[in-house]
């Protein structure tokens, strides 16, 4: 299948994430290098049943999940770059059938990114984790948010370890129980991690 590419894009392009909420509804997000300024920048890409376009462009660095509730709602989140940090901060972009706009996200620690994303049982209980790096400390810990309809916050998650990461969500449609997965451990002795909700 052909696969569209965004402009300045020849080259170092990847697709991170797919969702759909019908077959005449697919939404992808990833990463390219734009050869017009030598930056990573996102994109995205929509399929309307019968081909693949470039869709409207999301803002930031990089998208690593998507979820695609309807043609108005759909989410996707990952990480972006701080003028004058080295460290990356949190990314949530919601695209109302029109266009993507970033929506405020908590960030905590000196760096955070999310990985996965999922609605649980109503559009106003969506759910990201990922994971986030306390200031004084070279470890990630897990990371959880939800989302209430108005505003995203951190929801407390547990750490096994010193070394705890979470890699994706999912949840069965209507239901009010939401699942984490991803790593903890040690570096070169890692170990599964799930988590569900309480």
């Amino acid at each position: 299948m052909t696969v569209p590419l965004p402009p300045n894009a020849p080259t170092n392009t990847t697709l991170n994430a797919i969702s759909a909420d019908g077959p005449n509804d697919v939404w992808a997000v990833g990463t390219f290098l734009d050869s017009a300024n030598g930056q990573f920048e996102p994109f995205s890409i929509h399929f309307n049943g019968t081909a693949w376009a470039v869709g409207p462009t999301p803002i930031g660095l990089q998208l690593n999940a998507i979820k695609a509730n309807s043609p108005t709602d759909v989410w996707a989140v990952g990480s972006q770059g701080v003028a004058g940090s080295m460290f990356p901060v949190t990314l949530i972009e919601h695209f109302n059938g029109t266009a993507w706009s970033v929506v405020p996200s908590p960030s905590p620690g000196k760096s955070a990114t999310l990985n996965g994303i999922t609605t649980s049982n109503a559009a106003n209980n969506v759910w990201a984790v990922g994971s986030f790096t306390p200031a004084g400390s070279i470890n990630p810990q897990t990371l959880t948010l939800n989302w209430n309809g108005t505003a995203w916050s951190v929801v407390a998650s547990p750490n096994p370890t010193s070394f705890d990461a979470l890699n994706s969500v999912a949840t069965s449609p209507g239901a009010a129980i939401v699942w984490a997965v991803g790593a903890t451990g040690q570096s070169g002795s890692f170990n599964p991690l799930i988590l569900q909700n309480g």
